[in-house]
């Protein structure tokens, strides 16, 4: 197994080769494990119909702007090949590209308004040209991202990982239900999402064996059967089949390129969201592959967003729909506990192979819908949660507490009534329009709108506080909050001064104490300043008989745990006085 390094030790240089993550207890094959090809393929399948289930977003596209079938088939083969062959690099661990997930590429719904409305304007042409120039414009912001870390702290991030979860959630539940615009539901399909969400959930929860890798297919084809059963699918629904060729070479016709100024700006906004929808996405794989994960990897997620770009330049030029990392294969991979990268090969290639298979494919898409929705409803669950832990990782304060909120409030609000910002400029209604989009904004801009007022250095030169263990505990608490820190380096850096200031003590050297505090995202710093000559530090623990036997053993004791806290701890003199000075990697 390769060398593992921490995730606060990482520059520019670390790359995908020399990084291995700790792997989640939670996981059975994680992302460089190699489980069987025949399983790998199965897991493949199953992959491979959540993103097909993307696929009636250019077919609506399509469909909506009254293009002819041939040109609708086209759309799917090149959505299909496109997708297929960027699952396969974004699986690939490179240098520059490739995040080295499995992180499946799909046809992005939150292209959907704008591509009608570019469709409308300018026809499939437009819609290419456009596509292409937002993937450049991706591909530049992927460069810039890893030096933006003030703008995605944890928080922000599992705000965003949790809405990914809350926008399927309407989606998921029509389908379950057949829920009419009058409210009508229909119980077969109630029937049928219930039997194959039943299933799936049944096998995850209480299958302890390695068939709860087969949960979801397995829920699929119990509901395929539930809907034959019903009836909700019969003879006539796959009698269509007959007239599509069950092999053919896709033809190649790339689209005509046409160009309007009108639609760009709100492009490349919606590009930008893509991207950081893809930074979610990616940030709960690293999540899952690090039992200790504390912050995003931004190198890596810039070359996940990198390879997210170059896939809508491809698409652009291509005529295909707009692509991005699909949020259910993440919540899948989660799910089933399977993130092996051959998982991610298998999807790729036979994603690729349905463009030589168009009947398989036609069948393929046949899914019932309430089997779609039940699948919607498991993956939505897993994100919804794990969003959740991700924002509640760091200590809160009010400043955190509000934004967490208000951000979530923000998007909701936008998922409850769609047409809430119907009176913006429609330069605006695509991002307005969209609860991913402003809950991204939100958070960003109160997690730069509340880091105001806050220092990052902290003085404290009260001897009541540095002398009462309780005081100095909660003064560290409140530090942590106001900076978002980790509970657990916060916990250790308290525990490390209140033996520093038991060990001056016992020394008689603890008059005129001051303490300074410093942090950043990966450091908190502790110099703690003090009268006499600097104190010598132990590194052995010293042995029962020497705690009974030495008068000095209390001290002795106190500077071993104050080096055993630490991650690095020095003493040394400052004039007249001396320092303590206390390192924790963060």
């Amino acid at each position: 197994m390769p060398s593992r390094i921490p995730l606060s030790k990482m520059d520019s240089s670390t790359t995908t080769e020399s990084l291995s993550f700790p792997e989640s207890t939670d996981l059975l094959f994680g992302k460089d494990d190699s489980p069987p090809w025949k399983l790998s393929a199965f897991l493949g399948v199953q992959h491979l119909l959540v993103a097909l289930m993307y696929l009636i977003y250019p077919v609506l596209l399509v469909q909506e702007s009254g293009h002819s079938a041939e040109e609708s088939r086209f759309m799917l083969l090149a959505t299909l090949g496109v997708t297929g062959f960027m699952t396969l690099l974004q699986a690939r661990a490179g240098r520059h590209l490739g995040s080295g997930f499995l992180a499946v590429q799909v046809a992005n719904p939150i292209f959907l308004p704008l591509s009608l409305a570019a469709v409308q304007l300018g026809g499939l042409g437009l819609l290419a040209s456009l596509l292409a120039i937002t993937g450049f414009a991706q591909v530049l912001f992927a460069r810039v991202f890893h030096r933006l870390r003030t703008l995605f702290p944890a928080e922000v991030c599992g705000v965003v990982i949790l809405m990914l979860g809350v926008s399927m959630v309407g989606m998921a539940i029509r389908r379950c239900t057949g829920a009419s615009m009058d409210g009508h539901i229909l119980p077969r399909h109630m029937a049928i999402s219930g039997l194959t969400l039943g299933v799936t959930i049944g096998l995850t929860i209480w299958v302890k064996s390695s068939l709860r890798l087969f949960a979801v297919g397995i829920g699929i084809a119990s509901g395929y059967a539930a809907s034959w059963i019903l009836g909700l699918l019969t003879a006539e629904t796959f009698s269509a089949l007959g007239s599509i060729p069950m092999m053919a070479f896709p033809s190649l016709a790339l689209p005509a390129f046409q160009w309007n100024p009108a639609l760009l700006l709100p492009f490349l906004l919606t590009g930008i969201i893509s991207s950081l929808d893809t930074a979610g996405g990616l940030i709960l794989c690293q999540k899952m592959h690090d039992r200790h994960w504390v912050r995003p990897d931004l190198h890596n997620l810039g070359r996940g967003m990198l390879t997210d770009g170059l896939g809508n330049i491809a698409a652009g030029l291509v005529g295909s729909f707009g692509i991005g990392v699909g949020s259910s294969n993440i919540g899948l991979a989660m799910a089933t506990g399977a993130t092996a990268r051959r998982i991610a090969y298998a999807t790729g290639f036979f994603l690729l192979a349905l463009t030589l298979f168009p009947r398989v494919t036609g069948l393929l898409v046949l899914i019932p819908s309430p089997v779609m929705g039940a699948v919607l409803v498991y993956v939505a669950a897993f994100l919804i949660v794990s969003g959740a832990h991700i924002a509640m990782s760091r200590l809160m304060d009010n400043r955190r507490t509000s934004m967490i909120g208000l951000s979530l409030l923000a998007g909701l609000g936008v998922a409850i009534d769609p047409h809430l910002f119907r009176s913006a400029p429609s330069l605006l209604q695509p991002l307005l329009g969209s609860p991913l989009a402003i809950t991204a904004i939100v958070g960003i801009a109160l997690n730069l709108l509340f880091r105001i007022g806050i220092s990052k250095t902290i003085r404290l030169s009260d001897e009541h506080i540095l002398h009462a263990p309780h005081e100095l505990f909660v003064f560290m608490k409140k530090a942590g909050a106001a900076w978002g820190s980790r509970a657990d380096v916060v916990q250790k850096a308290s525990m490390a001064l209140a033996e520093c200031v038991e060990w001056l003590q016992s020394a008689g050297q603890d008059r005129g104490l001051s303490l300074t505090v410093s942090y950043d995202e990966f450091n908190l710093d502790l110099v703690l300043a003090h009268e006499g000559p600097a104190l010598a530090l132990n590194a052995e623990r010293p042995s029962p008989q020497r705690m009974i036997e030495d008068p000095n053993a209390t001290s002795r004791m106190a500077a071993y745990l104050v080096q055993r806290y630490a991650d690095r701890a020095t003493s040394r003199p400052n004039g007249p006085a001396a320092e303590l000075l206390l390192h924790f990697e963060h």
